[in-house]
C-alpha cells in the first residue's frame, strides 16, 4: 500500500469512528489554541491516556479560527482534530472532565 492510500485509509477511518462517538461515554474532552506544539498537546494528552498511537497521523491546527479538540475514552485517545471555534470570546485550553447531561449529545 503506497503512502498516499494509506493515508486516505487512515482518514476515512477516523471519519467513520468520529461519526459514531458519543459524548457521554467518553471521559475527557481537551481542547488547544491555534498553533500550540504538537508536543504540547501530546504532553497533555498523555496525563489522561495510555493509548495515543493515533496521534502520529495528527497536525495541530496552524490557523487562527480553528482549534485542536480530542477525546479521551478507557485511557485512550480515541478522536483529534481541528475544528472552527465555536465561541470567539470564551477560550478553554487543555482536557477537561466530560460533564454532558443530554443522552444524544454526540460529534458531528
Amino acid at each position: 500500500m503506497t503512502k498516499s492510500s494509506l493515508v486516505i485509509f487512515l482518514s476515512l477511518l477516523l471519519l467513520i469512528q468520529d461519526s459514531t462517538i458519543d459524548l457521554n461515554e467518553t471521559d475527557y474532552i481537551c481542547i488547544f489554541p491555534p498553533y500550540a506544539e504538537k508536543s504540547d498537546i501530546e504532553k497533555e494528552i498523555k496525563k489522561y491516556a495510555t493509548s495515543f498511537k493515533i496521534m502520529r497521523y495528527f497536525e495541530p491546527s496552524i490557523s487562527d479560527v480553528k482549534v485542536t479538540h480530542a477525546v479521551i475514552h478507557n485511557n485512550k485517545l480515541i478522536l483529534i482534530r481541528t475544528e472552527k471555534r465555536k465561541n470567539w470570546l470564551k477560550h478553554e485550553e487543555g482536557c477537561r472532565k466530560n460533564r454532558e447531561a443530554t443522552p444524544t449529545a454526540s460529534l458531528h
